[in-house]
């Protein structure tokens, strides 16, 4: 059964865009990364993270972005310290964001799937950097996924696996 409360605090920016990714921390269930499709005003989607925090206070935050069209710091999130007023550039460069992937082994690395390759974060989604190219494989990204030793990446051409992965 879903809430009927659909719009929390931080995401009214999220309400007018197309999410097409959602991913789950392996390990903590407070955490849930959503990226997306589409723009708001200048803003681009790029990728977010939800901390399950028990209060209104807002709980979405954009953590991947390229500075120029990152979305600003939600209303209550920044009178309470919680994010600076504008989001700074992560290296995430294309803010298209067509799948995520979260490592089950090494929850801090996060892998984005946007229409210029696969952007991959070591941190958390702190840094990003384009780790493959669209490239590598053809056709749009339609899932992304991510074992301990593997990314597979299922397009509109068929599935792809990159080789082993670094730890």
């Amino acid at each position: 059964i879903f809430d009927s409360e659909t719009v929390e605090e931080g995401t009214q920016y999220l309400s007018v865009v197309t999410v097409t990714a959602l991913a789950t921390h392996p390990t903590d269930a407070s955490l849930l990364y959503g990226g997306g499709l589409g723009s708001y005003l200048i803003y681009d989607v790029g990728v977010w993270r939800r901390i399950e925090n028990g209060t209104l206070i807002a709980d979405w935050r954009q953590i991947g972005g390229n500075g120029a069209n990152s979305f600003p710091c939600p209303t209550l999130a920044a009178v309470f310290g919680q994010c600076s007023p504008a989001t700074a550039s992560t290296g995430l460069s294309n803010m298209k964001v067509l799948g995520i992937a979260v490592d089950p082994i090494t929850p801090s690395i996060i892998y984005a799937a946007t229409e210029a390759g696969i952007f991959k974060s070591t941190n958390s989604g702190t840094s990003w950097s384009n780790s493959y190219a669209s490239g590598v494989f053809s056709g749009r990204v339609n899932a992304i996924g991510s074992s301990p030793a593997r990314l597979y990446i299922g397009s509109s051409t068929g599935l792809w696996r990159a080789g082993a992965l670094d730890p």
